[in-house]
């Protein structure tokens, strides 16, 4: 999208920057791509950055969006719908990326417990002896 307007065209990048570095965050955590994460989450403060500062903040940046042609206020539309999928996915891809990361760092703990207590040591494990004190 083009526009003449300078304002328009600067608060259609934002958009687009906004909208974009959404779309490769969801992209790096739906692959497990965490160099591509790392890069992904910069490019996503900065837009949301760059739109606090547009003049009037994101009020500013609405009324400014709301200014345009039919054309793209539609375009823009589908950019923000799938915006929106992209945020509800990574959020839920992170979500379970954690659940992930504390299953591994319970079967961690196990086996370093299976180290130190294991089939050839003396001590019971520990949770597996019932206190006789009650």
């Amino acid at each position: 999208m083009t526009n003449d307007n300078p304002l328009n065209q600067r608060a259609l990048n934002l958009a687009e920057a906004l909208v974009g570095a959404l779309s490769k965050q969801r992209q790096a955590l739906a692959a497990s791509d965490w160099t591509a994460l790392s890069e992904a989450v910069p490019q996503l403060q900065e837009a949301v950055y760059s739109i606090s500062g547009f003049p009037g903040g994101i009020e500013g940046l609405r009324e400014e969006l709301s200014s345009l042609s039919a054309g793209e206020r539609n375009q823009l539309e589908q950019w923000f719908a799938a915006a929106a999928v992209d945020r509800k996915t990574a959020s839920e891809l992170i979500k379970i990326n954690l659940q992930r990361f504390n299953a591994l760092k319970s079967f961690h703990a196990v086996s370093a417990s299976d180290d130190t207590y294991g089939l050839d040591s003396l001590a019971p494990r520990p949770g597996l002896k019932v206190s006789t004190h009650v």
